[in-house]
């Protein structure tokens, strides 16, 4: 048998601190947003692992989902906290002797805004790309291209638009427009 803490809302109606147990210590934090302590402490009768593994269910990845510590010492999860995991992989923490003690910053996660924070800046990226791809084909496209005030646009092969074409023995020459710089 072994004693363990206890934040539970039976332990809190009985008025005990303590709870005793044949099986395992358990220290849980979920912060349900309610304003309620987000960290539980407590008994599990028997030897169940499977709470231990508590392992997040692969349909609905955007709700709260616990974080638990289990351990079977005496008093074991009284100043301990919950790891939160960071892979998928890894989703539960089994304590049996050495239960690390956590700072409270270490207990919250990333923020869920960071998500759209990345996707805002793929499409900021993707739109100066854009932009700065059709400057380019403009300048481009002006460069090859010739004005001439007396005939109009010149195009990169030296024929002005809109003018007849002449027999092929002459190949065009008559056409050709000459610039002085």
């Amino acid at each position: 048998m072994i004693s363990c803490a206890c934040t539970t809302l039976a332990c809190r109606e009985e008025g005990t601190r303590t709870c005793s147990t044949t099986g395992m210590c358990f220290s849980q934090y979920l912060d349900r947003r309610d304003g309620s302590d987000p960290l539980v402490r407590g008994c599990i009768s028997g030897r169940t692992h499977l709470l231990c593994e508590n392992r997040r269910p692969a349909v609905d990845q955007h709700r709260s989902w616990p974080a638990l510590m289990c351990c079977d010492k005496n008093m074991c999860n009284a100043k301990v906290f919950p790891t939160i995991p960071t892979s998928t992989t890894t989703d539960y923490v089994y304590a049996s002797t050495n239960a690390s003690k956590l700072p409270a910053e270490e207990i919250e996660g990333p923020p869920k805004s960071m998500n759209s924070i990345y996707l805002v800046m793929v499409v900021i990226g993707v739109l100066c790309f854009g932009v700065v791809s059709v400057i380019v084909v403009f300048l481009l496209r002006r460069h090859y291209t010739f004005f001439h005030p007396e005939f109009g646009s010149v195009g990169p092969n030296g024929y002005v638009k809109g003018c007849p074409e002449h027999d092929s023995s002459s190949k065009g020459l008559e056409n050709k427009v000459i610039l002085h710089v």
